[in-house]
């Protein structure tokens, strides 16, 4: 009888094998799983900084039939924008996705404006494409009412 009570005792835990299976296996599904989710969360950072400029850009477009000219502020950042739009919008994004600031550049005139995202690399790209960017890296670049680059389609990382 004792000997039976042992061999139940043994058969209860795992083996050193069946553990290193496991753990084969949560690492194959780790390994395709993290890339996708970098993908997703760059493409959501992509897809609000274009949000945020549409916000900005229809209350500068608010801005402008009032005061017939977009707020002549020069090279800045948008975060400068608050006290122009504060009627329009209660917070300004002046920030983009990424946690960078996003430069609002205006003429002399305020006839015109460009609002940057510098993107995941939060440095600024030059020379821009004009037109869609399949690069996380790349800049949004939003003027006087369209975007000029944009990203659109499959993105990949550099």
């Amino acid at each position: 009888m004792l000997n039976v009570t042992s061999r139940r005792a043994r058969s209860r835990g795992f083996t050193l094998i069946e553990l290193l299976i496991v753990v084969a296996i949560i690492g194959i599904i780790a390994a395709i799983a993290i890339p996708n989710l970098f993908s997703a969360l760059q493409k959501a950072r992509q897809k609000k900084t274009m949000s945020d400029m549409r916000t900005v850009a229809g209350a500068l477009q608010i801005y402008s039939l009032d005061n017939s000219h977009f707020p002549r502020i020069g090279d800045t950042q948008t975060i400068n924008l608050q006290p122009f739009l504060s009627d329009i919008l209660n917070i300004v994004p002046y920030s983009d996705a990424w946690s960078t600031s996003m430069p609002y550049l205006t003429d002399d005139a305020g006839s015109e404006y460009t609002m940057i995202s510098f993107g995941s690399n939060r440095v600024e790209d030059l020379p821009y494409t004009y037109g869609f960017t399949q690069r996380y890296r790349d800049d949004i670049v939003y003027s006087s009412t369209v975007f000029v680059q944009w990203p659109e389609g499959v993105q990949y990382r550099e």
